[in-house]
């Protein structure tokens, strides 16, 4: 029987109650290990819809800022059906990640999850496709930090709030802090970017189960993407496991007005006008602004995704009571942090009141996941089918407390594509050829449509 074959249109009822932190303790007791005299790759990612043959002319030139300052970088533009064969390469024993990205249908959500993938399995930098490169990459760690760095992340939003903040983005907190998503990089592996994807999974399969809905299906705010994928989830991320790799309580209280580069753990936080310029250059507002600092990117903030995820009325209520919810009133650092590595007992207690069959894989773990009872057992008794030989078995009713998913349609036609071809060696994904001789910089290695598995 092969569970990922239940779990197609029912995975929002799934894995809510795991909790993340079981196997990021035991990421971060390993990392010294597993990241020693690890260095950043030297490599570009970038993802769009469609090849770079395809892309327009500021799309081009754009791009082309990212070869010209960084000549000796290998630079790859992932496209979606590219991405597919990626996630089922790189990912292919881990359903949560898996499962969750092939099932989603929104475009940013998938660019989003996307591009923590990517630099979760083999690191490098990622930057959106509206972002020029101002500063070549080698400068961005300062020579006082290098060697101590594992990622390298930009503030966006650092400064008191204004009225706009409420009126278009009904956001009510009495300080604005964020780092961004367009633009960050981080060595192979790292278990940060590991713990950001997993954690965005989560996100995406509580989004679904509160609108009974199907990660197919399910419609999101703009609010509701950036807290679930976008620049929200990653700071919350960000936090999260700071916190727990210090042992101590980390909140945005540690890097206001920064104006010049803060290493926590071996994440480096550069200051807000290194990646967001126009935010550093607000006047009359009170906030960082970091004078003396470069401005390593420009994003232009194209945002053609906005449209088709508008603020809702109900998303005002959740914002002003979210903010309401002082950090003074969580619990205290020592109930929820681990110290030197070691799990918090009330993790411990929670991970194993969690029944064997949604303990998925660790961030190490590369045992395969079909065939486990125990798993096949937590997904039949969601209401799934099974399938025995040629036959499909109705399964009795769904979990008690589950609401039904009556009413719904199925997400068969948004089901993974099972022909879709892993690329083997060089060869490009079938029906979609490289380009070659298409870089927009003479010299420099072609731009490749869809990414050969590496």
């Amino acid at each position: 029987m092969n569970p990922s074959n239940m779990i197609r249109g029912r995975l929002p009822f799934l894995l809510n109650n795991t909790d993340p932190f079981h196997t990021l303790s035991q990421a971060i007791s390993s990392k010294s290990a597993t990241l020693a005299g690890q260095e950043i790759p030297k490599k570009v990612w970038q993802t769009w819809h469609t090849s770079a043959i395809l892309l327009d002319e500021e799309e081009r030139e754009r791009a082309r800022t990212w070869q010209e300052k960084n000549p000796h970088y290998r630079y790859e533009l992932l496209t979606d059906h590219g991405a597919e064969s990626y996630v089922r390469h790189h990912f292919a024993d881990d359903p949560l990640i898996r499962d969750t990205f092939l099932n989603l249908t929104d475009k940013i959500l998938r660019a989003d999850f996307m591009r923590y993938l990517v630099l979760a399995a083999e690191g490098g930098v990622y930057a959106d496709l509206d972002v020029v490169c101002q500063e070549p990459i080698d400068t961005w760690i300062p020579l006082a930090f290098q060697g101590k760095t594992g990622v390298v992340i930009g503030v966006e939003n650092d400064r008191m709030p204004v009225e706009n903040d409420a009126s278009l983005y009904y956001d009510y907190r009495k300080y604005i802090w964020g780092i961004n998503n367009w633009t960050f990089m981080c060595t192979a592996r790292h278990p940060f970017m590991r713990f950001v994807a997993e954690s965005v999974a989560r996100n995406l399969l509580e989004m679904a189960r509160k609108q009974y809905r199907t990660l197919a299906t399910m419609k999101l705010s703009y609010k509701e993407v950036i807290d679930s994928t976008g620049p929200g989830a990653f700071t919350n991320a960000l936090f999260a496991y700071v916190s727990r790799a210090t042992g101590k309580k980390i909140t945005h209280k540690d890097a206001t007005m920064l104006e010049e580069p803060k290493l926590i753990d071996d994440i480096l936080i550069l200051p807000i006008r290194a990646m967001s310029t126009a935010e550093a250059e607000r006047e009359g507002v009170e906030g960082a602004h970091s004078k003396d600092w470069p401005a390593v990117v420009f994003h232009w903030s194209v945002g053609s995704w906005k449209s088709d995820h508008p603020q809702r009325p109900e998303d005002q209520a959740a914002a002003e009571a979210e903010a309401n919810v002082e950090v003074e009133d969580s619990p205290a650092a020592d109930d929820i942090l681990a110290v030197d590595g070691a799990p918090a007992a009330e993790e411990v207690r929670a991970a194993e009141a969690v029944p064997a069959a949604e303990g998925f894989p660790s961030m190490g773990d590369n045992g395969a996941v079909e065939g486990d009872p125990a798993l096949e057992a937590a997904l039949l008794q969601d209401g799934a089918q099974a399938v025995e030989g040629d036959q499909v078995v109705e399964l009795e009713s769904p979990v008690e407390g589950n609401p039904p998913f009556a009413g719904n349609p199925p997400v068969e036609a948004n089901l993974p594509v099972e022909g879709n071809p892993l690329l083997e060696g060089d060869s490009p994904v079938d029906g979609n050829p490289p380009i070659g001789g298409n870089s927009p910089i003479g010299g420099d290695p072609p731009v490749v449509a869809d990414l050969p598995v590496q």
